[in-house]
C-alpha cells in the first residue's frame, strides 16, 4: 500500500509548473519580468489597506492615504473616562495617526515575497484575488499630551486650597481637598490597547491624586499666631486724632502672603487704608484739605494748598509689626500721605452736593452748660458728608462726649428724670438734625424719641442720644453726596442738608393714641419725586404720663432699695444708669429706666 506524503504549497506549485507546457511557462514568466519592471516601485495590483484600495499607487500617493485615513479616524467616536470624568472624543484628538512610513513599507511589499521559482505565478494571481493589509496606527505622544491637558485636565478636579476664613469674629482654616490629574504617559501606552480593540473605542483610566499646595496644618498654625494677634483692640492716631479698631474688624484686615518661601500671614495694606480712612476724615488744617463752605446758602469748594490722607503705604507693615510684637499698649502711629489738591476737589465735585434740600433749626435759651455741648457737637459735625449708600451714624462719627473732650454736665433723662449728665443737650442737636434729615426726605432707620416730650420739639418728630445708645442712624439712598452743615446763635442751633433736590417732602400730619397711660404719637412723610410718583412712611414717638413715671404710671425714681429682678410677663427688665451719659437704648416703649442727653 502507497504511503500518503504531505506536500508543502510550494512543491504543490513547482509541480504545476513543471505540468505546464514550455510556452506557457515562458509566457507567464516574460509577463511577470515585464510587469514588474513597470511596477516596481508601486503596489502591487488588488491590495487593499482597512477597506481602501491601493494598488498601482507610489510611495508619495501612500502618504496621502494615510492623511485621508487619519482623517476618516478622526469622524470615529471615542469614549475616555478618566475616574469619574466622561470625555466623548474621537481617536485622532487623542493623538491616534495612520503611520505612513509602516503603511508604505507594508503596501509596497505586499505580494512581493515568497520563493524566486513561484513569483510569476503568485504574480497571475494577483489578477483574480485582494490582499488587504491591517491599517498600521501610531501614537503622537505630543499629541496625546496636549489631549490630556486639553480634554481631559480641564473635566478634573482641581486640587481646593486649605483657606482662613473669619467665622463669628475668630480666624479658622477650612481644610482643603485633592484634586485628580492624568500622567499624560498612561495615555499614550493605552492607546495601541484601545485601537487593536477596534471599534467602538473606550478607554477607562484611573487619574492620580492632585494635593492642595499647602497643609491643613501649617495654615492652623497661622490662623492660630494670627488670632492671639489680633485678640485686643488697637488704637492709631494719626497726627493728633485717634480711632479704635477692633478686634473683628482688624481680623477682616488678616491676609495670607504666599509669596515668601514659607507662607505666612500679614495685615492687607489696600484694606487697612481703606477701612482707616473714614475713621480721620479730616486730617490737618483746613488749608490741607479741599472742602466745602457755605457762602450764601450755596455750597462751594474750596481747594487745599495740598491734600492730606490717611495714611500712608506702609500702614499695612506698621500694624503688623506692632500686632506681631504685641506692642499695642500705646496708640499705633500711622502716617499721612500727601497727593495732589486737585484730587481732592474733583472727588467733591462728583458727588453732586449743589444746594439745600433739607433744613432745621430749634431754639433754646441762651447762656446755659447744654448750649456750650450743642454748640461742640455742632462744630465736629459742620462738613460731615454722607456718601451715595452709605450711613451717618451721629454716635460713631462724633463718639462719646467727655470732659477731656470739652463736653460738660447739663440736664438729662435718667429713669424718666432729668438730671445732669456730662454731654447733657446734645439731644437737641440730634432732633435738630433729624429734623433736617426729614425733611431732606433721607432715610432714617434708626432713632428714639425722648421719653418725655420737651414743648422746644416737635411733638411726635424728634430724636435723642446717649452713649454708646440710643444713637441716630441717616441713610443716604439717593445718587448724590449729602453734606451736613451746622450754624448756631446765642439761642438758636440749625442743620442744612445739601445735596441735588430730586423730590419735595411734606409733613401731612399726625395722630395720637393711648399706650397704656404713656401716648404714642405718629408723624406720617410724603415724599414725591420728579415723575410724579410718590410714598408715604412715619415716625413714633412714645411720651410718659409724666416725669418719673413708666406707662404703667409706676415711679422710675431710683430708690436706695434694689429694684424686683423679676418681670411681669410681656413686660422688660429695668435697666441701670450709665454715668458719663452712657447708656444702653431704650425699648419702644420707654417704660425701662435709661439715660438720655435730652
Amino acid at each position: 500500500m502507497a504511503e500518503w506524503v504531505p506536500v508543502s504549497r510550494r512543491n504543490r506549485l513547482l509541480l504545476l509548473i513543471g505540468a505546464l507546457p514550455l510556452g506557457v511557462l515562458l509566457f507567464v514568466v516574460a509577463a511577470w519580468g515585464i510587469d514588474t519592471a513597470v511596477t516596481g516601485d508601486r503596489v502591487v495590483r488588488n491590495v487593499t489597506v482597512g477597506g481602501t484600495s491601493i494598488g498601482g499607487l507610489s510611495a508619495a500617493d501612500l502618504d496621502g492615504i494615510a492623511v485621508d485615513l487619519t482623517t476618516e479616524l478622526s469622524s470615529e467616536p471615542a469614549t475616555l473616562v478618566v475616574g469619574d470624568a466622561v470625555i466623548a472624543t474621537d481617536p485622532v484628538a487623542l493623538g491616534v495617526r495612520v503611520d505612513a512610513d509602516v503603511l508604505t513599507e507594508q503596501a509596497l511589499d505586499a505580494r512581493r515575497g515568497g520563493f524566486f521559482l513561484t513569483r510569476p505565478f503568485r504574480w497571475v494571481g494577483t489578477f483574480f484575488s485582494e490582499h488587504d493589509i491591517d491599517v498600521p496606527y501610531t501614537v503622537d505622544a505630543d499629541a496625546a499630551d496636549g489631549a490630556v491637558a486639553q480634554l481631559v485636565e480641564t473635566e478634573l478636579d482641581d486640587p481646593i486650597e486649605p483657606v482662613i476664613d473669619l467665622v463669628d469674629g475668630e480666624l479658622m482654616v477650612t481644610a482643603g481637598a485633592d484634586g485628580a490629574t492624568l500622567d499624560p504617559a498612561l495615555l499614550t501606552e493605552a492607546l495601541p490597547g484601545m485601537m487593536a480593540a477596534g471599534a467602538p473605542y473606550e478607554l477607562s483610566l484611573e487619574p492620580d491624586p492632585l494635593h492642595p499646595d499647602l497643609d491643613d496644618t501649617t495654615l492652623e498654625a497661622i490662623a492660630d499666631e494670627a488670632n492671639a494677634a489680633t485678640a485686643d483692640p488697637i488704637t492709631v492716631r494719626v497726627i493728633t486724632s485717634d480711632a479704635v479698631v477692633e478686634s473683628a474688624q482688624l481680623r477682616t484686615w488678616v491676609t495670607l502672603d504666599l509669596e515668601a518661601d514659607e507662607p505666612s500671614w500679614s495685615i492687607d495694606n489696600a484694606t487697612a487704608i481703606a477701612e482707616l480712612r473714614p475713621m480721620f476724615p479730616r486730617l490737618g488744617t483746613d488749608e490741607q484739605q479741599a472742602h466745602f463752605e457755605i457762602v450764601d446758602n450755596r455750597p462751594v469748594i474750596v481747594p487745599a494748598s495740598e491734600s492730606v490722607v490717611c495714611c500712608a503705604a506702609d500702614t499695612g507693615e506698621r500694624l503688623f509689626d506692632a500686632l506681631v510684637s504685641g506692642d499695642t499698649d500705646a496708640p499705633i502711629e500711622l502716617e499721612t500721605e500727601t497727593t495732589d489738591a486737585d484730587a481732592g476737589v474733583e472727588a467733591l465735585e462728583a458727588l453732586g452736593i449743589i444746594e439745600e434740600v433739607g433744613t432745621f433749626t430749634t431754639k433754646h435759651d441762651c447762656c446755659q452748660n447744654r448750649v456750650t455741648n450743642i454748640h461742640l457737637i455742632a462744630d465736629i459735625v459742620r462738613g460731615a458728608i454722607i456718601e451715595p449708600g452709605e450711613s451717618f451714624s451721629l454716635n460713631g462719627f462724633v463718639g462719646r462726649r467727655t470732659t477731656e473732650r470739652g463736653f460738660v454736665p447739663a440736664g438729662a433723662i435718667a429713669s424718666g428724670v432729668v438730671e445732669d449728665q456730662v454731654g447733657g443737650g446734645v439731644s437737641q442737636f440730634a432732633t435738630t438734625t433729624f429734623n433736617a434729615a426729614f425733611f431732606a426726605g433721607l432715610e432714617i432707620p434708626e432713632y428714639q424719641s425722648h421719653s418725655l416730650y420737651f414743648s422746644r420739639y416737635p411733638r411726635g418728630r424728634e430724636a435723642t442720644v446717649s452713649w454708646p445708645a440710643p444713637d441716630l442712624v441717616i441713610q443716604n439712598d439717593t445718587p448724590y453726596g449729602v453734606l451736613i452743615w451746622t450754624s448756631y446763635t446765642d439761642t438758636t442751633i440749625t442743620v442744612t442738608m445739601y445735596s441735588t433736590k430730586h423730590m419735595t417732602v411734606e409733613d401731612v400730619g399726625r395722630t395720637e393714641a393711648a399706650q397704656n397711660l404713656c401716648t404714642r404719637v405718629t408723624t406720617t412723610r410724603k415724599r414725591t419725586y420728579a415723575d410724579g410718583t410718590s410714598e408715604l412712611d412715619s415716625f413714633f414717638a412714645v411720651y410718659r404720663p409724666g416725669e418719673g413715671l413708666n406707662c404703667a404710671g409706676e415711679s422710675t425714681t431710683p430708690t436706695t432699695e434694689p429694684p424686683p429682678t423679676t418681670v411681669p410677663e410681656g413686660g422688660t427688665p429695668p435697666e441701670t444708669t450709665v454715668p458719663d451719659g452712657g447708656t444702653p437704648p431704650e425699648t419702644t416703649v420707654p417704660d425701662t429706666t435709661t439715660t438720655t442727653t435730652g
